[in-house]
């Protein structure tokens, strides 16, 4: 009998004690608003920015699913081209580029939810390229936006891994500067916690992901830096990155050639009509960003994006080096937001300058 009690006392303190832990959870933890500290046990008390961003009140051209009217130019891109819909704010890098040039731009997702993990179709550049839209109305300019860490999942596509349709008279649309396109106000961050009974889900979450963490089961790694307040956060001289980020360590040579395949076809096959450049941005991952600041160097080596650039005949411009000459020379403050994987405001308005820059200089293959 003494020992059934000690085992329901036991069994009721251990009860009682996770309760109150999950209970100080919900009263001490931010609501998440960054994807990687959605995903990765780290808290957004400690990660989440604490400056305003600036944001487009709204979008000046509304993304699509399907790509059905004349553009000056057409981008197929993943979230760094989606901000406002996947849960991030009004200023995607088009939003800039279109206030510089007023230059008309199209937006479609280039991601299927058919998989598991979502993943990029492979069929949509193909139906874009022969649609009835592109055939008589084709871009001037056509951006295949995809994000570093993914690029080893681009689709394969027929070709010769060389390039056989190039551009040599390209004209870039004209310059037409949006000076009052649309006003750009002040973002803050909800860390305004809900009801507690709503807070019950993402305590769970986050405990749940804390214990795998304790374990090294993480999604997410962070990296110390060489120069403090690069973040608004309260860890502002930490950087937080996605495990994508660094599995590209086992990225060899012979693994960055089979990518620079892929782009050179797709290149070929929008290209054919001899009037649309094709442009590939390759937004770089938040550790290439700062793998100049790194205190651990041997993390700072693991990017692709300078051995794919060195075939000039791919127009693949470096938006890896502006942006880290923001964050090395000029100290830029959430260049990235410090709980997620994407660009703030300023890595979105660098990233549309560099492009503009690009295809104002391009004078042809």
């Amino acid at each position: 009998m003494d020992n059934f009690k000690f085992y329901t006392w036991g069994l009721v303190t251990l009860v009682v004690a996770n309760y109150i832990i999950l209970l100080l959870a919900c009263f001490y933890l931010e609501p998440p608003t960054g994807d990687t500290t959605r995903v990765s046990g780290y808290s957004e008390n400690d990660y989440g920015w604490n400056v305003p961003q600036k944001a487009f009140a709204q979008l000046p051209a509304p993304l699509q699913e399907v790509y059905d009217h004349y553009a000056d130019i057409l981008v197929v891109g993943d979230s760094f081209s989606f901000g406002g819909v996947l849960g991030m704010m009004n200023y995607p890098w088009q939003s800039f580029l279109t206030a510089e040039t007023g230059w008309s731009v199209s937006t479609v997702s280039h991601y299927t939810t058919k998989t598991n993990p979502p993943s990029y179709d492979p069929t949509i550049i193909p139906q874009i390229v022969n649609s009835d839209t592109f055939q008589k109305t084709p871009p001037k300019v056509f951006v295949l936006e995809v994000v570093e860490r993914q690029l080893n999942i681009l689709p394969k596509i027929s070709g010769e891994c060389k390039v056989t349709n190039k551009i040599h008279e390209y004209e870039s649309p004209e310059l037409r500067p949006i000076s009052n396109m649309m006003p750009i106000i002040d973002v803050f961050r909800d860390n305004n916690r809900p009801p507690l009974n709503k807070r019950y889900a993402y305590a769970v979450d986050y405990l749940d992901t804390l214990f795998h963490l304790n374990y090294g089961d993480t999604r997410a790694f962070l990296f110390d830096l060489k120069m403090d307040k690069l973040f608004s956060s309260k860890k502002s001289g930490i950087l937080l990155v996605y495990e994508g980020d660094v599995k590209k360590k086992n990225w060899n040579d012979h693994f960055v050639e089979d990518i620079r395949c892929r782009l050179i076809n797709f290149q070929n096959l929008v290209q054919k009509n001899g009037k649309t450049l094709f442009v590939v941005m390759v937004a770089p991952d938040k550790l290439t960003t700062y793998s100049p600041l790194l205190k651990d160097a041997s993390s700072a080596k693991y990017s692709p994006i300078s051995r794919l650039s060195s075939d000039k005949s791919l127009h693949l411009p470096r938006f890896d080096l502006p942006l880290q000459s923001a964050v090395t020379k000029e100290g830029v403050v959430d260049l990235y937001l410090p709980n997620d994987t994407h660009w703030a405001g300023k890595g979105q308005q660098i990233a549309a300058k560099t492009l503009l820059q690009f295809l104002l200089e391009f004078s042809g293959d």
